[in-house]
């Protein structure tokens, strides 16, 4: 039996460390990015979900994120980026692949459960044009102002701006817009905030004020239809209705929305391929074409054309498209062993008596305070939580339910969240 179960240590050591390319982290997932087309992508942003809500409840993932990586399979650093502030539980974490061949895939490694690690998502360095407004100024590196305004403010993370109406000219030719151009076919995700008289569009590269914005109209559908397309060139008035039944995409008026265009320049065209309500889903694929005005690029804007009606922008992030017959598996999570990195654990020596144990073990070797225990299985699963007080110099007394004999871990994490884990073998009873 000592023989059998020596042996089972030894191997199940050695298949939980053969991923540890971070030293210190507890939790390692391997995610595959398949590509069944037969177009080669390079630099290329793709997805993937994360249900990062149950991870932070169940004490793997910090509540910020801070500790979240990804790595390819030959242990590099990927850039990527999971917006935290999203309500939903499953959040998309979105990589940069610097390739992703035809008729192949991509494997990936992400890392997780680290007390100390600083945050590594990078919204800029993974998307062509990204801003959450996070810093709570205006990048004008990013950002440029075109004509007067009543409001341009980041508050809470939130773009805000109005124009100054008509005042004291008249004058329609005031927006706001990436500093960036763009001419290929991208993706733009965006949430938004939109009132009656302002909207988002796109503002000429070779004509500043050539633009075309999209904006409410009650036509048959009313102000909660983004259905109008206004095409202004000259500073005065709100423009001329081009196409009035696109992109026929409902989005409710004072209520912040998800949504994607596709956009593109083709044959000196501003052309529009997709539109979607990322919320209920509707989608608009009728491909659109300013026929009136020939432009060689086009900048993402925003538009008001009153004092009072503020439009609030809260994210944006441009990618390239991809074809949609790209997907992602994710394979078994799997508990990493920490204590490699000795200034990554706390002071405190966690002790575990006897080892093997029965029907219960002893936890000792803690300071006085606060204290998460958990004991996984090999797989990583939990099967014990339990939260507890503990005075330095005394003992917990940990009972087992009945459970295969082999080998197990337990961690302990402190109010700061320090952690330290060690193996156990279990024997039958």
């Amino acid at each position: 039996m000592k023989t059998k179960l020596f042996l089972f240590v030894l191997l199940s050591t050695s298949i939980l460390q053969a991923q540890d390319c971070r030293q210190g982290w507890a939790y390692f997932l391997p995610v595959t990015i398949h590509n069944p087309s037969a177009e080669h992508l390079t630099d290329v942003q793709v997805s993937f979900e994360l249900n990062a809500d149950e991870l932070i409840r169940d004490g793997k993932l910090r509540a910020n994120a801070a500790d979240l990586r990804v790595l390819d399979e030959h242990c590099n650093p990927v850039q990527y980026y999971m917006n935290m502030s999203f309500t939903d539980s499953i959040k998309s974490v979105w990589v940069k692949l610097p390739s992703l061949p035809a008729n192949d895939s991509v494997k990936l490694q992400v890392y997780y459960g680290h007390p100390r690690a600083t945050p590594a998502a990078n919204g800029d360095q993974t998307f062509l044009f990204f801003d959450d407004f996070e810093s709570g100024s205006l990048n004008t590196d990013k950002w440029e102002a075109i004509g007067g305004y009543t409001s341009i403010q980041v508050a809470d993370g939130i773009l805000e701006y109005s124009s100054n109406g008509s005042h004291p000219d008249g004058s329609r030719f005031k927006f706001i817009r990436s500093a960036m151009s763009f001419s290929e076919k991208v993706n733009i995700d965006y949430r938004a905030k939109i009132s009656n008289s302002n909207g988002i569009g796109f503002s000429s590269a070779d004509t500043l004020i050539h633009r075309l914005m999209i904006r409410q109209n009650v036509g048959n559908y009313g102000f909660d239809t983004l259905s109008q397309i206004a095409y202004m060139r000259d500073t005065m008035d709100n423009g001329y209705q081009v196409n009035g039944m696109y992109p026929v995409v409902r989005f409710p008026r004072h209520e912040y929305w998800d949504a994607t265009l596709q956009v593109g320049i083709q044959n000196d065209t501003l052309t529009f391929y997709r539109y979607e309500d990322l919320v209920d889903g509707s989608v608009s694929d009728t491909i659109y074409q300013l026929l009136e005005e020939q432009m060689s690029g086009f900048h993402f804007m925003i538009s008001s054309f009153l004092g009072s009606q503020t439009i609030y922008l809260d994210h944006i992030q441009i990618r390239k498209p991809i074809p949609a017959s790209i997907r992602y598996t994710t394979g078994e999570e799997e508990m990493l062993v920490v204590s490699s990195n000795e200034d990554l654990l706390p002071s405190w020596n966690l002790e575990i008596s006897p080892n093997p144990g029965t029907d219960h073990v002893q936890i000792g070797g803690l300071p006085t305070g606060s204290f998460d225990i958990r004991l996984f299985n090999v797989q990583g699963q939990t099967l014990i939580q339990e939260n507890i007080r503990m005075i330095e110099g005394q003992k917990y007394r940990l009972d087992l339910p009945t459970m295969p004999e082999g080998l197990y871990w337990i961690s302990v994490m402190d109010d700061e969240g320090l952690r330290n884990s060690k193996s156990m073998l279990i024997q039958d009873k």
